[in-house]
């Protein structure tokens, strides 16, 4: 059946109640993408003022650690070295969703035009969130490191160069996250870190994060310093992986065009922002446009008007830059066998 056929009036149909159709309408956690979207501005920033265009290219400028010369005696005369400072180009990608609703599609239907069009939206922005929800896990492995200075061969894990991630043995596993905070020591990186974490890693966490300490072995003391989040759609080919990364390392910029942040209307068309429905912080571009149709075959009427709209996401998952070739602040682990 064409649009909202099985819903029509004139069959009878009666609107399925809601605590049954919650379970059509169910989603994925999206919370990966509220962390990175909090991470935005400590690594880019103000891109909404600086980039006004889709076709406009955009580089974000940063100070790399300077050159400096060792002394081990005083000069009046001592002379030195500049500093020097770096460029990355941000890539931003399109992705959305578009449907049709119709002026007259609610006339003959249980549903309401409005009900029709929530729906509709809704379906279009978890739609394009399960899409860059694979986006932001492709991007975490394109962008593992390939470099790792700590010690490998040890307890604390050995470094696969090349797979390029650190693997901490199965008789370790109680201690995962001690263990992995200390090679990002080793790499230098200190403070808070994010771990996303695959199902299997991450209920492993979870139990030991519960052991606190009036059980015989407390392994509650190692999750104080790192937040935990689980990737479903992470998969090993050893017992579990996840990426470890300092706080902020990777972060998501959203960006609409001008005519959509003013909310520009002609005699045809829209344009205009939508907020997702998730609390996550991101703003969509909103196109309409509409075009008279025939839509009595359709469960609505021969004299009608179609509405057709895009929802798009412009978004770029910028990394702290790194001038070592290859290196990230990202380095992926792999609980093995």
């Amino acid at each position: 059946m064409a649009y909202y056929d099985d819903s029509i009036l004139l069959a009878g149909q009666a609107i399925i109640a809601e605590r049954f159709a919650k379970n059509e309408l169910r989603h994925q956690s999206y919370d990966m993408i509220k962390l990175f979207k909090g991470n935005a501005p400590y690594i880019v920033e103000d891109v909404e003022s600086l980039r006004t265009s889709d076709q406009r290219a955009f580089t974000a400028k940063y100070l790399k650690l300077g050159a400096s010369q060792a002394v081990t005696a005083r000069a009046h005369n001592h002379a030195g070295v500049f500093g020097g400072s770096g460029s990355d180009s941000l890539t931003f990608s399109i992705i959305g969703q578009k449907f049709a609703t119709s002026l007259k599609m609610g006339d003959r239907n249980v549903f309401s035009a409005e009900q029709i069009f929530a729906n509709s939206l809704y379906s279009a922005w978890v739609n394009t969130l399960n899409t860059l929800m694979t986006a932001i896990a492709t991007n975490l492995n394109t962008y593992k490191s390939q470099v790792n200075t700590a010690t490998s061969g040890t307890d604390l894990g050995t470094w696969d160069s090349s797979n390029y991630w650190w693997e901490i043995a199965d008789a370790n596993s109680d201690w995962l996250l001690q263990y992995m905070e200390s090679m990002m020591r080793q790499n230098n990186y200190g403070g808070m870190f994010d771990v996303i974490a695959d199902p299997v890693i991450y209920a492993k966490m979870m139990q030991n994060a519960a052991q606190g300490a009036q059980n015989g072995t407390n392994k509650s003391f190692q999750y104080g310093n790192s937040s935990v989040l689980e990737l479903s759609s992470l998969t090993s080919t050893n017992k579990g992986s996840a990426f470890i990364m300092p706080k902020p390392a990777m972060g998501l910029i959203d960006w609409t065009p001008k005519a959509n942040r003013d909310n520009v209307k002609t005699n045809l068309y829209e344009y205009t922002t939508v907020n997702d429905p998730f609390g996550l912080g991101l703003t969509a571009a909103f196109h309409t446009y509409e075009a008279g149709a025939d839509n009595s075959s359709n469960g609505a009427e021969t004299q009608d008007v179609n509405f057709y709209h895009e929802l798009t996401i412009n978004y770029a998952l910028p990394i702290a830059p790194d001038q070592t070739t290859n290196e990230y602040p990202i380095i992926r682990t792999e609980w093995t066998a």
